[in-house]
């Protein structure tokens, strides 16, 4: 992007639109939240694959946390999931190890100090069977974690590559 006469801006002025921009929508969600009392869900996707979703996921949760909401991001993006490695989590309980007949949700939740939110990451779907089973799982937790979170962030497959978030749509 430029400036009026050519001038490019400067990284710092990005950021600080970035960080604005975050804060208005956080802002936004939580006069939201103090108009109802149960958990708000919100579905991030994009068109194509890399154009910051997951970032931008991250980003929102901690703004949500510095207000004061209690916040889960959950990676549904089960074809690529990216959060465990922008998270740096090596190698986490994954969503497949959770057992809905048999434990809680909870196990599978990874809570983060620096953000003061939680997180859910998912395995790489190997085959649509597979696929099927985890957006099922996702929605599942989603459904049930709604009773401890204010807000639940799902970071979703691009929109244009799959119809994943129309099926996750269906099911919460």
């Amino acid at each position: 992007p430029k400036f009026a006469g050519g001038r490019s801006p400067k990284k710092s002025h990005l950021k600080y639109g970035f960080i604005q921009a975050l804060s208005l929508v956080s802002a936004q969600i939580q006069q939201g939240k103090d108009a109802q009392n149960k958990a708000s869900t919100f579905l991030f996707t994009s068109s194509l694959p890399d154009e910051g979703k997951s970032t931008i996921t991250m980003h929102l949760a901690k703004s949500l946390t510095r207000q004061g909401l209690r916040v889960l991001v959950i990676d549904g993006d089960v074809r690529r999931p990216s959060l465990h490695k922008l998270m740096q989590m090596g190698d986490p309980l994954y969503l497949s190890d959770f057992d809905p007949q048999r434990e809680s949700y909870r196990k599978v939740v990874h809570e983060q100090r620096r953000s003061n939110a939680s997180f859910v990451f998912s395995p790489p779907a190997r085959d649509e069977q597979d696929c099927q089973k985890l957006l099922k799982l996702v929605a599942l937790v989603a459904v049930q974690a709604a009773e401890d979170f204010d807000v639940i962030l799902i970071d979703t497959s691009p929109i244009m590559a799959t119809s994943d978030v129309v099926v996750l749509s269906g099911l919460l």
